[in-house]
Parts: structure tokens; sequence; C-alpha cells
């Protein structure tokens, strides 16, 4: 089990709203048993892939609400679509696809479907965030001419292989596609600069 996945799963049980019955928790049938267990989730809700727990949780009286995807970015486009498809809401990870075409194709079928469809970008949330936004809508920075942005990633200074399968994806240009690391980490900070600016202080200047 991933670390991301372990990020969503905390965040959904201390948010008081959501309950984690279901998964398909690694693409590992031993991991995604040992996670299984280690989360609470019954052994009959405990799926082998993606494909498997889309079909037969919307085949239940007490089926999922939401399904929350935090696989590797290559993969978002086709799960999204399946849990769409199968009239179950999907909360998905940064990047939403990485193409464009694949976004789009996305928002038509939520659209057509009448399903709900949303992005996390969880350090929107984060205090020191809410607080830059505050100082720039009440004008205590002063007048903003400039806003440079950065997402620092140190990991990627060690050799590929000693930084596990997250790492050597994300140096694949044949899975990252063409967004690379403007749509992997880059796609974090420019969200920051929408919510903490133009959400506020463009509006403000008119």
């Amino acid at each position: 089990m991933t670390s991301v996945g372990q990020w969503h799963f905390a965040g959904a049980r201390l948010s008081n709203h959501w309950q984690v019955v279901a998964g398909a928790l690694s693409s590992d049938p031993d991991n995604a048993r040992n996670s299984a267990v280690e989360w609470m989730i019954a052994p009959d809700r405990s799926y082998g892939d993606w494909k498997e727990m889309a079909e037969a949780e919307a085949g239940r009286d007490d089926g999922i609400e939401a399904v929350s995807i935090v696989t590797p970015n290559w993969t978002h486009h086709r799960i999204a679509a399946a849990f769409l498809k199968a009239g179950i809401d999907v909360i998905l990870d940064k990047p939403m696809t990485t193409t464009v075409s694949d976004a789009r194709e996305l928002v038509e079928l939520q659209r057509a479907r009448g399903r709900v469809l949303v992005m996390t970008y969880p350090y929107a949330h984060h205090a020191m965030v809410r607080q830059a936004k505050h100082m720039i809508r009440n004008g205590a920075v002063g007048s903003i001419r400039q806003a440079h942005m950065e997402y620092v990633q140190e990991w990627a200074t060690s050799p590929v292989p000693d930084r596990g399968k997250g790492a050597i994806w994300r140096h694949d240009p044949e899975k990252v596609g063409r967004t690379s690391t403007i749509g992997d980490i880059g796609t974090h900070a420019y969200h920051l600069l929408h919510t903490i600016y133009r959400t506020e202080y463009s509006e403000r200047q008119g």
C-alpha cells in the first residue's frame, strides 16, 4: 500500500464524514489482503483489482457512494471512467489525467452520467495557506505584481532505483506523458496560486 493511499485513508477517517468499507488496495494480492485487514475492510469487499470492485460495488444494495482513486497518474482515466460508468461518484487524486483529451472525456462522462467527479488538492486547506489567502484579501501585503511558485522534490536527487516504484514510473515518459513533473507536482503549485491569489486578490482588484 502506498503512502498516498494511507494519507487519503487517514483523511477520510479524520473527517468523520466517510467510512472506508471497500477497496482494491494493491496490484499485489497479498498486499491487498493485508491492507484490507489493517483497514478493517471485510474480506468480501477486498478486491483483486479495480474492475472487479467497480462491478461488484455497483451491484450491491449497500455499495459504495464514492471511490477515491490514488493510483499512478497514467491509470487515472480508465479507472475513473469505469466507476463513473458504474454509477459511482469519483474522488480523483491529481493530476486528473495525463492528457487534455482524456480529461475532457471524463468531464463529458461525468455530465452524461450525472455523477460527481472531484479532484483532491489538500494543501489548499492548510492553515498557512488560509492565512496567506486572508492577508492578500485584506491588502496586508500591498499590491502584488508577481507570484513565484515552487514545489521542491528532493527525492529526485537520488538514483531512481533507490526510491522505489513510485520514482521509477515518474521517470518513464511512456507513463507520465508530456505533462511530466508539471502534471505530477506542478499542478499543486498552480492550484495554490489560484487558491491564494486569483480567487481573492484578482476579484478584489476587479
